[in-house]
């Protein structure tokens, strides 16, 4: 569970790193980028799973860090920087007994809401700001969205980068 200053810290620091590859991602190859990006989202998952069970102290609603219009920019951005590599099949809900239909889902979509939901729980300030309500919203925000883009993302990268379909640069 993350409730010292170490697990902290650490958090903060890979979360920070993801902001970082995410914004500079047309610099970099295909490859690196999805390389970084695999690490660091394994990662993030890892430290999610052991945030801490809190209750929020208040009612209010975190301001979002991302407006719409930042987001579509960073898809866009990504999206570019993926190419063919962008789009993927999956089935929304591998539980679902009923369901075997595959859909479209493409990893821009993946990492730009991880990205958004994460600037968007973790306070201005750092972890050093981090209260309940800003605990409560990354796990809550983990279990309902970004950690389904996580597990997605992850499944799509490890097929582009070691499966026989996968990119050549």
């Amino acid at each position: 569970m993350i409730t010292g200053e170490d697990e902290r810290s650490q958090l903060q620091r890979v979360a920070t790193e993801y902001f970082e590859i995410i914004e500079k991602s047309a610099s970099m190859s295909r490859r690196q980028f999805l390389e970084s990006v695999q690490r660091l989202v394994a990662d993030l998952y890892r430290l999610a799973l052991s945030l801490p069970d809190v209750k929020p102290d208040t009612a209010d609603e975190p301001q979002d860090r991302v407006s719409n219009e930042q987001w579509w920019a960073l898809y866009n951005q990504l999206d570019q920087r993926l190419g063919e590599a962008n789009l993927y099949w999956l089935v929304f809900d591998p539980a679902d007994s009923k369901d075997h239909e595959a859909i479209a889902q493409t990893l821009s979509d993946d990492l730009a809401d991880i990205y958004r939901d994460l600037k968007n729980c973790i306070p201005a300030d750092g972890f050093e700001a981090f209260d309940n309500d800003a605990l409560w919203s990354l796990r809550f925000n983990f279990e309902t969205h970004w950690g389904q883009h996580a597990v997605s993302a992850l499944a799509a990268i490890h097929a582009l980068l070691h499966g026989p379909h996968g990119i050549m640069d």
